[in-house]
């Protein structure tokens, strides 16, 4: 605690403030529940009241998409990620100035590419390597992926 800290992803033109997303989640509720309609109607109120909302963002770290409970998150420091900010750096400030690229798309073996980079870096952790030496084989995992799908692909320089 204390020693980490968020910043924006590196740019690809200076000053954009671009991102990437993934992620996110929901609630459903399940044909055969016992209560669906009290089910329906806690899933309502769990995503969008604000006060529910900003339990999960003060107690579970969530950057919610109610605009009410944002504003505590916009505020509110976060001692983890105190860096070199005392107190506390306000993290969600950071995530609410990025915005996606038009057009971003994930490429379309998504699931392949993620098990990939699992299974290579969980493999360079166990044999305590870098991270960086797992690329290549993913890289390479992934064009032979593509290529299998009749995609052309090839390693970039």
């Amino acid at each position: 605690s204390g020693k980490w800290a968020v910043a924006e992803m590196p740019q690809w033109t200076a000053g954009s403030h671009d991102s990437a997303f993934w992620g996110g989640s929901g609630i459903s509720v399940v044909a055969g529940s016992k209560h669906p309609k009290e089910a329906a109607e806690f899933a309502q109120w769990y995503l969008t009241n604000a006060d529910s909302l900003k339990i999960g963002v003060n107690e579970i770290g969530w950057y919610p998409s109610n605009l009410d409970a944002r504003q505590s998150a916009l505020t509110t420091p976060d001692p983890f990620f105190a860096g070199s900010t005392a107190g506390g750096q306000i993290v969600d400030k950071i995530f609410s100035e990025v915005t996606i690229p038009a057009g971003w798309k994930f490429p379309p073996n998504l699931d392949a590419v993620t098990n990939f980079q699992g299974n290579d870096f969980n493999t360079s952790i166990t044999n305590h390597l870098s991270l960086v030496s797992a690329l290549p084989n993913i890289q390479s995992q992934v064009i032979s992926d593509l290529t299998s799908l009749g995609i052309t692909a090839k390693a970039g320089s």
